[in-house]
Parts: structure tokens; sequence; C-alpha cells
């Protein structure tokens, strides 16, 4: 019986230092691994949606295959069959805003854009991603 103040203590401290811990609406809570080393994957498209309407069937039809592949090293590259007829490859850049809720896709080839997703979930092996004003789209990525 000691040691109850400092176990209540410990519990207090931790319960509300996790509370601080996260980052993302839908977690997690904590993670050992760096938001880097968690995002860094090649994922696939679990889930897509637009305005909250389920269009996973439409978005996998019309982009079929897509991969995209974060690395550690800050680049990326992503791939898809448009249509199931036309192959589309596009490579680029990223990075973490400076909070690191939001990934920013630099993209050099082809052509040039930038694009700013918000991270909804980061974990080892789930990506969420929210993206757009007008027509909110959800992507919901697992590793490949």
């Amino acid at each position: 019986m000691k040691h109850f103040p400092k176990i209540i203590f410990l519990i207090f401290f931790l319960s509300v230092f996790c509370d601080s811990c996260k980052k993302y609406e839908d977690g997690p809570a904590f993670s050992i691994r760096s938001k880097k080393e968690r995002i860094s994957n090649v994922w696939k498209v679990e889930y897509y949606s637009e305005n909250g309407t389920d269009k996973t069937d439409y978005f996998n039809s019309t982009f079929a295959n897509t991969l995209i592949a974060i690395n550690k090293d800050k680049s990326y590259f992503l791939s898809y069959k448009f249509n199931n007829v036309v192959d589309y490859v596009e490579s680029g850049n990223w990075k973490f805003n400076s909070n690191k809720t939001f990934i920013i896709l630099y993209k050099t080839s082809p052509g040039t854009d930038t694009t700013d997703m918000k991270i909804k979930r980061l974990k080892e092996d789930e990506l969420w991603l929210l993206d757009g004003n007008s027509i909110l789209k959800e992507y919901h990525l697992v590793p490949f």
C-alpha cells in the first residue's frame, strides 16, 4: 500500500500525457515508431469516399491497381491504370507540414503540382487521408 499514491500519480500522468500525444483524430494515441517511419510504405487504397459516400468500387474501376510508395528519403511514386487502359506513373517529393498533421506531395513528373492531404490516421498498417474542399475525398490506405 505504500506505493499506492505513486501508482495513482503515474496513471494520472500517463493518461494526461497520452491524450496530448494524439495528433490525428482517428489515432493512434501513442506510437513508438516515428511518423516518418509509419508513413514510409507501399500503400494501396482499401476504401474511398466522397462527402461521406462510399465510392470504393468507382475508384478501383477508374484508378485500377493504385499504389503509392512513400519513401523515407522523402520521395514518392504513384501508379495506376486509368479506366483499366492507360498506365499513369507520377513521382515527386513529400514532407509533413510543421505540426505533422498534413502530408504535402510535390509532384515533379509528369509536370509539377502540389497536393496537401490531411492525415486522419497514421498507423504502421493504416493511413487515412482527407483531400478537397467542395468535395471531401477520404482515402483509407493499407500496406500493399
